[in-house]
């Protein structure tokens, strides 16, 4: 017992439970996911590093979080929903205790930074393959042709994630912090076979990412492969320019062989172009859902109309509208969402948790974390991450990691 509890008194033991919280991440269900996080929690308690706190309240990052869930509380007290305001300010707990728990604890070192990373991208692998595992199995029966595979929306998008009940959006989320581990760890590999390995394996992630269609990710692996050649050229790194040209131009083209992912970039137009009494739900909605915000957002422009209260003014606007199909649908973007919720005031503190560590990121040279930073902040403006267990812990986990977690800083320069 004593040799046990010696064990969960050592630094090492951080390292283990965020290692099952980002697995876990992979799994169908989340309450695995979330006793990892108490356990973390409790183990911190226990070890009395709580008792360090005093030493990080002067930590610009902290007192930014600190605000930000702040707001979260004084917006539940003019909610007229208190009881899903209660359940967001349990959801989002980890934005703010991850960070001040990892500020607390040593760093990890080398090697468990190392290890973790690793082991991050061998669940994501799991999970990916898991998923065409199961997908063709599924297919197997059905006596379909292999192009009916690739092209039929039967094949694609939720249909391959819902096996392990993870939305593509927040699948290709984890994809993509994976292929950024993967970016760094291959330009340090020296070892031929293992490079490769490393390659095969973010190959077959983009591939995961053109399949589940998901419009954002694909679209933040765009800019992050312009970026690459950019800056390959000017430093006239002509043989990473040339690979990385071929990279994008064989991506673009695997893309256009899937039917569906095709015709999910054709949606984009009708989007924006919405029709009254069309078959497709979702058709307009962000159109809608501006017109939505603007109408609110005079109302209540600095403080909001209170947590957890967006979506019942964006499904009334809906009915009046004539377009209640659309109720239940949200905004679909985390920065109008926290605007209409917290107004003006709450969406600075928000934008303040963002651009305060990317300042940070860039100041280090720490080029993972503002990578991370920057797909983070892609993948707000087309999602409500922040109200799921699925898009906070993600968020929150690594963002927490990055600031005050991990040893090794990736240079911007290499």
């Amino acid at each position: 017992m004593h040799k046990l509890l010696q064990f969960f008194r050592k630094d090492s033991i951080y390292f283990y439970a965020s290692t099952i919280i980002a697995v876990t991440l992979f799994l169908p269900q989340y309450i695995i996911n979330s006793i990892s996080i108490i356990a973390l929690i409790t183990l911190w308690v226990i070890n009395g590093s709580y008792k360090k706190i005093n030493n990080v309240l002067k930590n610009e990052v902290i007192i930014i979080f600190m605000l930000l869930y702040l707001s979260f509380i004084i917006g539940t007290l003019y909610s007229n929903n208190i009881n899903d305001a209660l359940k967001l300010l349990k959801l989002r707990l980890p934005i703010l205790l991850l960070p001040i728990l990892y500020s607390t604890t040593k760093r990890f070192t080398h090697k468990e930074t190392k290890l973790f990373k690793i082991i991050f991208i061998g669940a994501a692998l799991i999970a990916c393959m898991f998923c065409h595992a199961s997908l063709l199995f599924a297919w197997a029966k059905t006596g379909d042709s292999f192009s009916e595979l690739i092209r039929s929306h039967k094949y694609s998008y939720t249909y391959i994630t819902n096996v392990i009940d993870l939305q593509p959006t927040y699948f290709s989320y984890l994809l993509i912090i994976c292929l950024i581990f993967l970016e760094s760890t291959i330009s340090k590999t020296k070892a031929v076979k293992t490079k490769i390995l490393y390659i095969i394996i973010s190959i077959y992630f983009i591939l995961f990412l053109i399949h589940i269609t998901s419009r954002i990710a694909l679209l933040v692996l765009v800019f992050g492969f312009l970026f690459y050649l950019t800056h390959n050229l000017f430093k006239k790194n002509y043989k990473a320019f040339f690979i990385t040209f071929f990279i994008l131009i064989s991506g673009v083209i695997a893309s256009t062989q899937f039917e569906f992912t095709v015709k999910r970039y054709k949606q984009v137009a009708n989007i924006f172009i919405p029709q009254k009494g069309v078959v497709h739900k979702n058709s307009g909605y962000r159109v809608f859902s501006f017109k939505a915000f603007k109408s609110n957002f005079k109302e209540h422009p600095f403080f909001g109309e209170g947590l957890a209260d967006g979506q019942e003014e964006l499904d009334n606007y809906f009915d009046e509208i004539g377009f209640p199909h659309m109720k239940g649908v949200d905004y679909h973007n985390q920065y109008i969402q926290t605007t209409v919720e917290l107004g003006v005031i709450g969406l600075i503190i928000f934008l303040l948790t963002l651009l305060i560590p990317l300042r940070m990121s860039i100041i280090q040279k720490n080029k993972e974390f503002f990578l991370f930073l920057m797909v983070t902040i892609m993948f707000l403006a087309v999602e409500n991450m922040f109200i799921r267990h699925k898009g906070v812990v993600p968020y929150a986990l690594f963002n927490a990691l990055f600031l005050f977690g991990f040893l090794k800083k990736e240079n911007l320069n290499e």
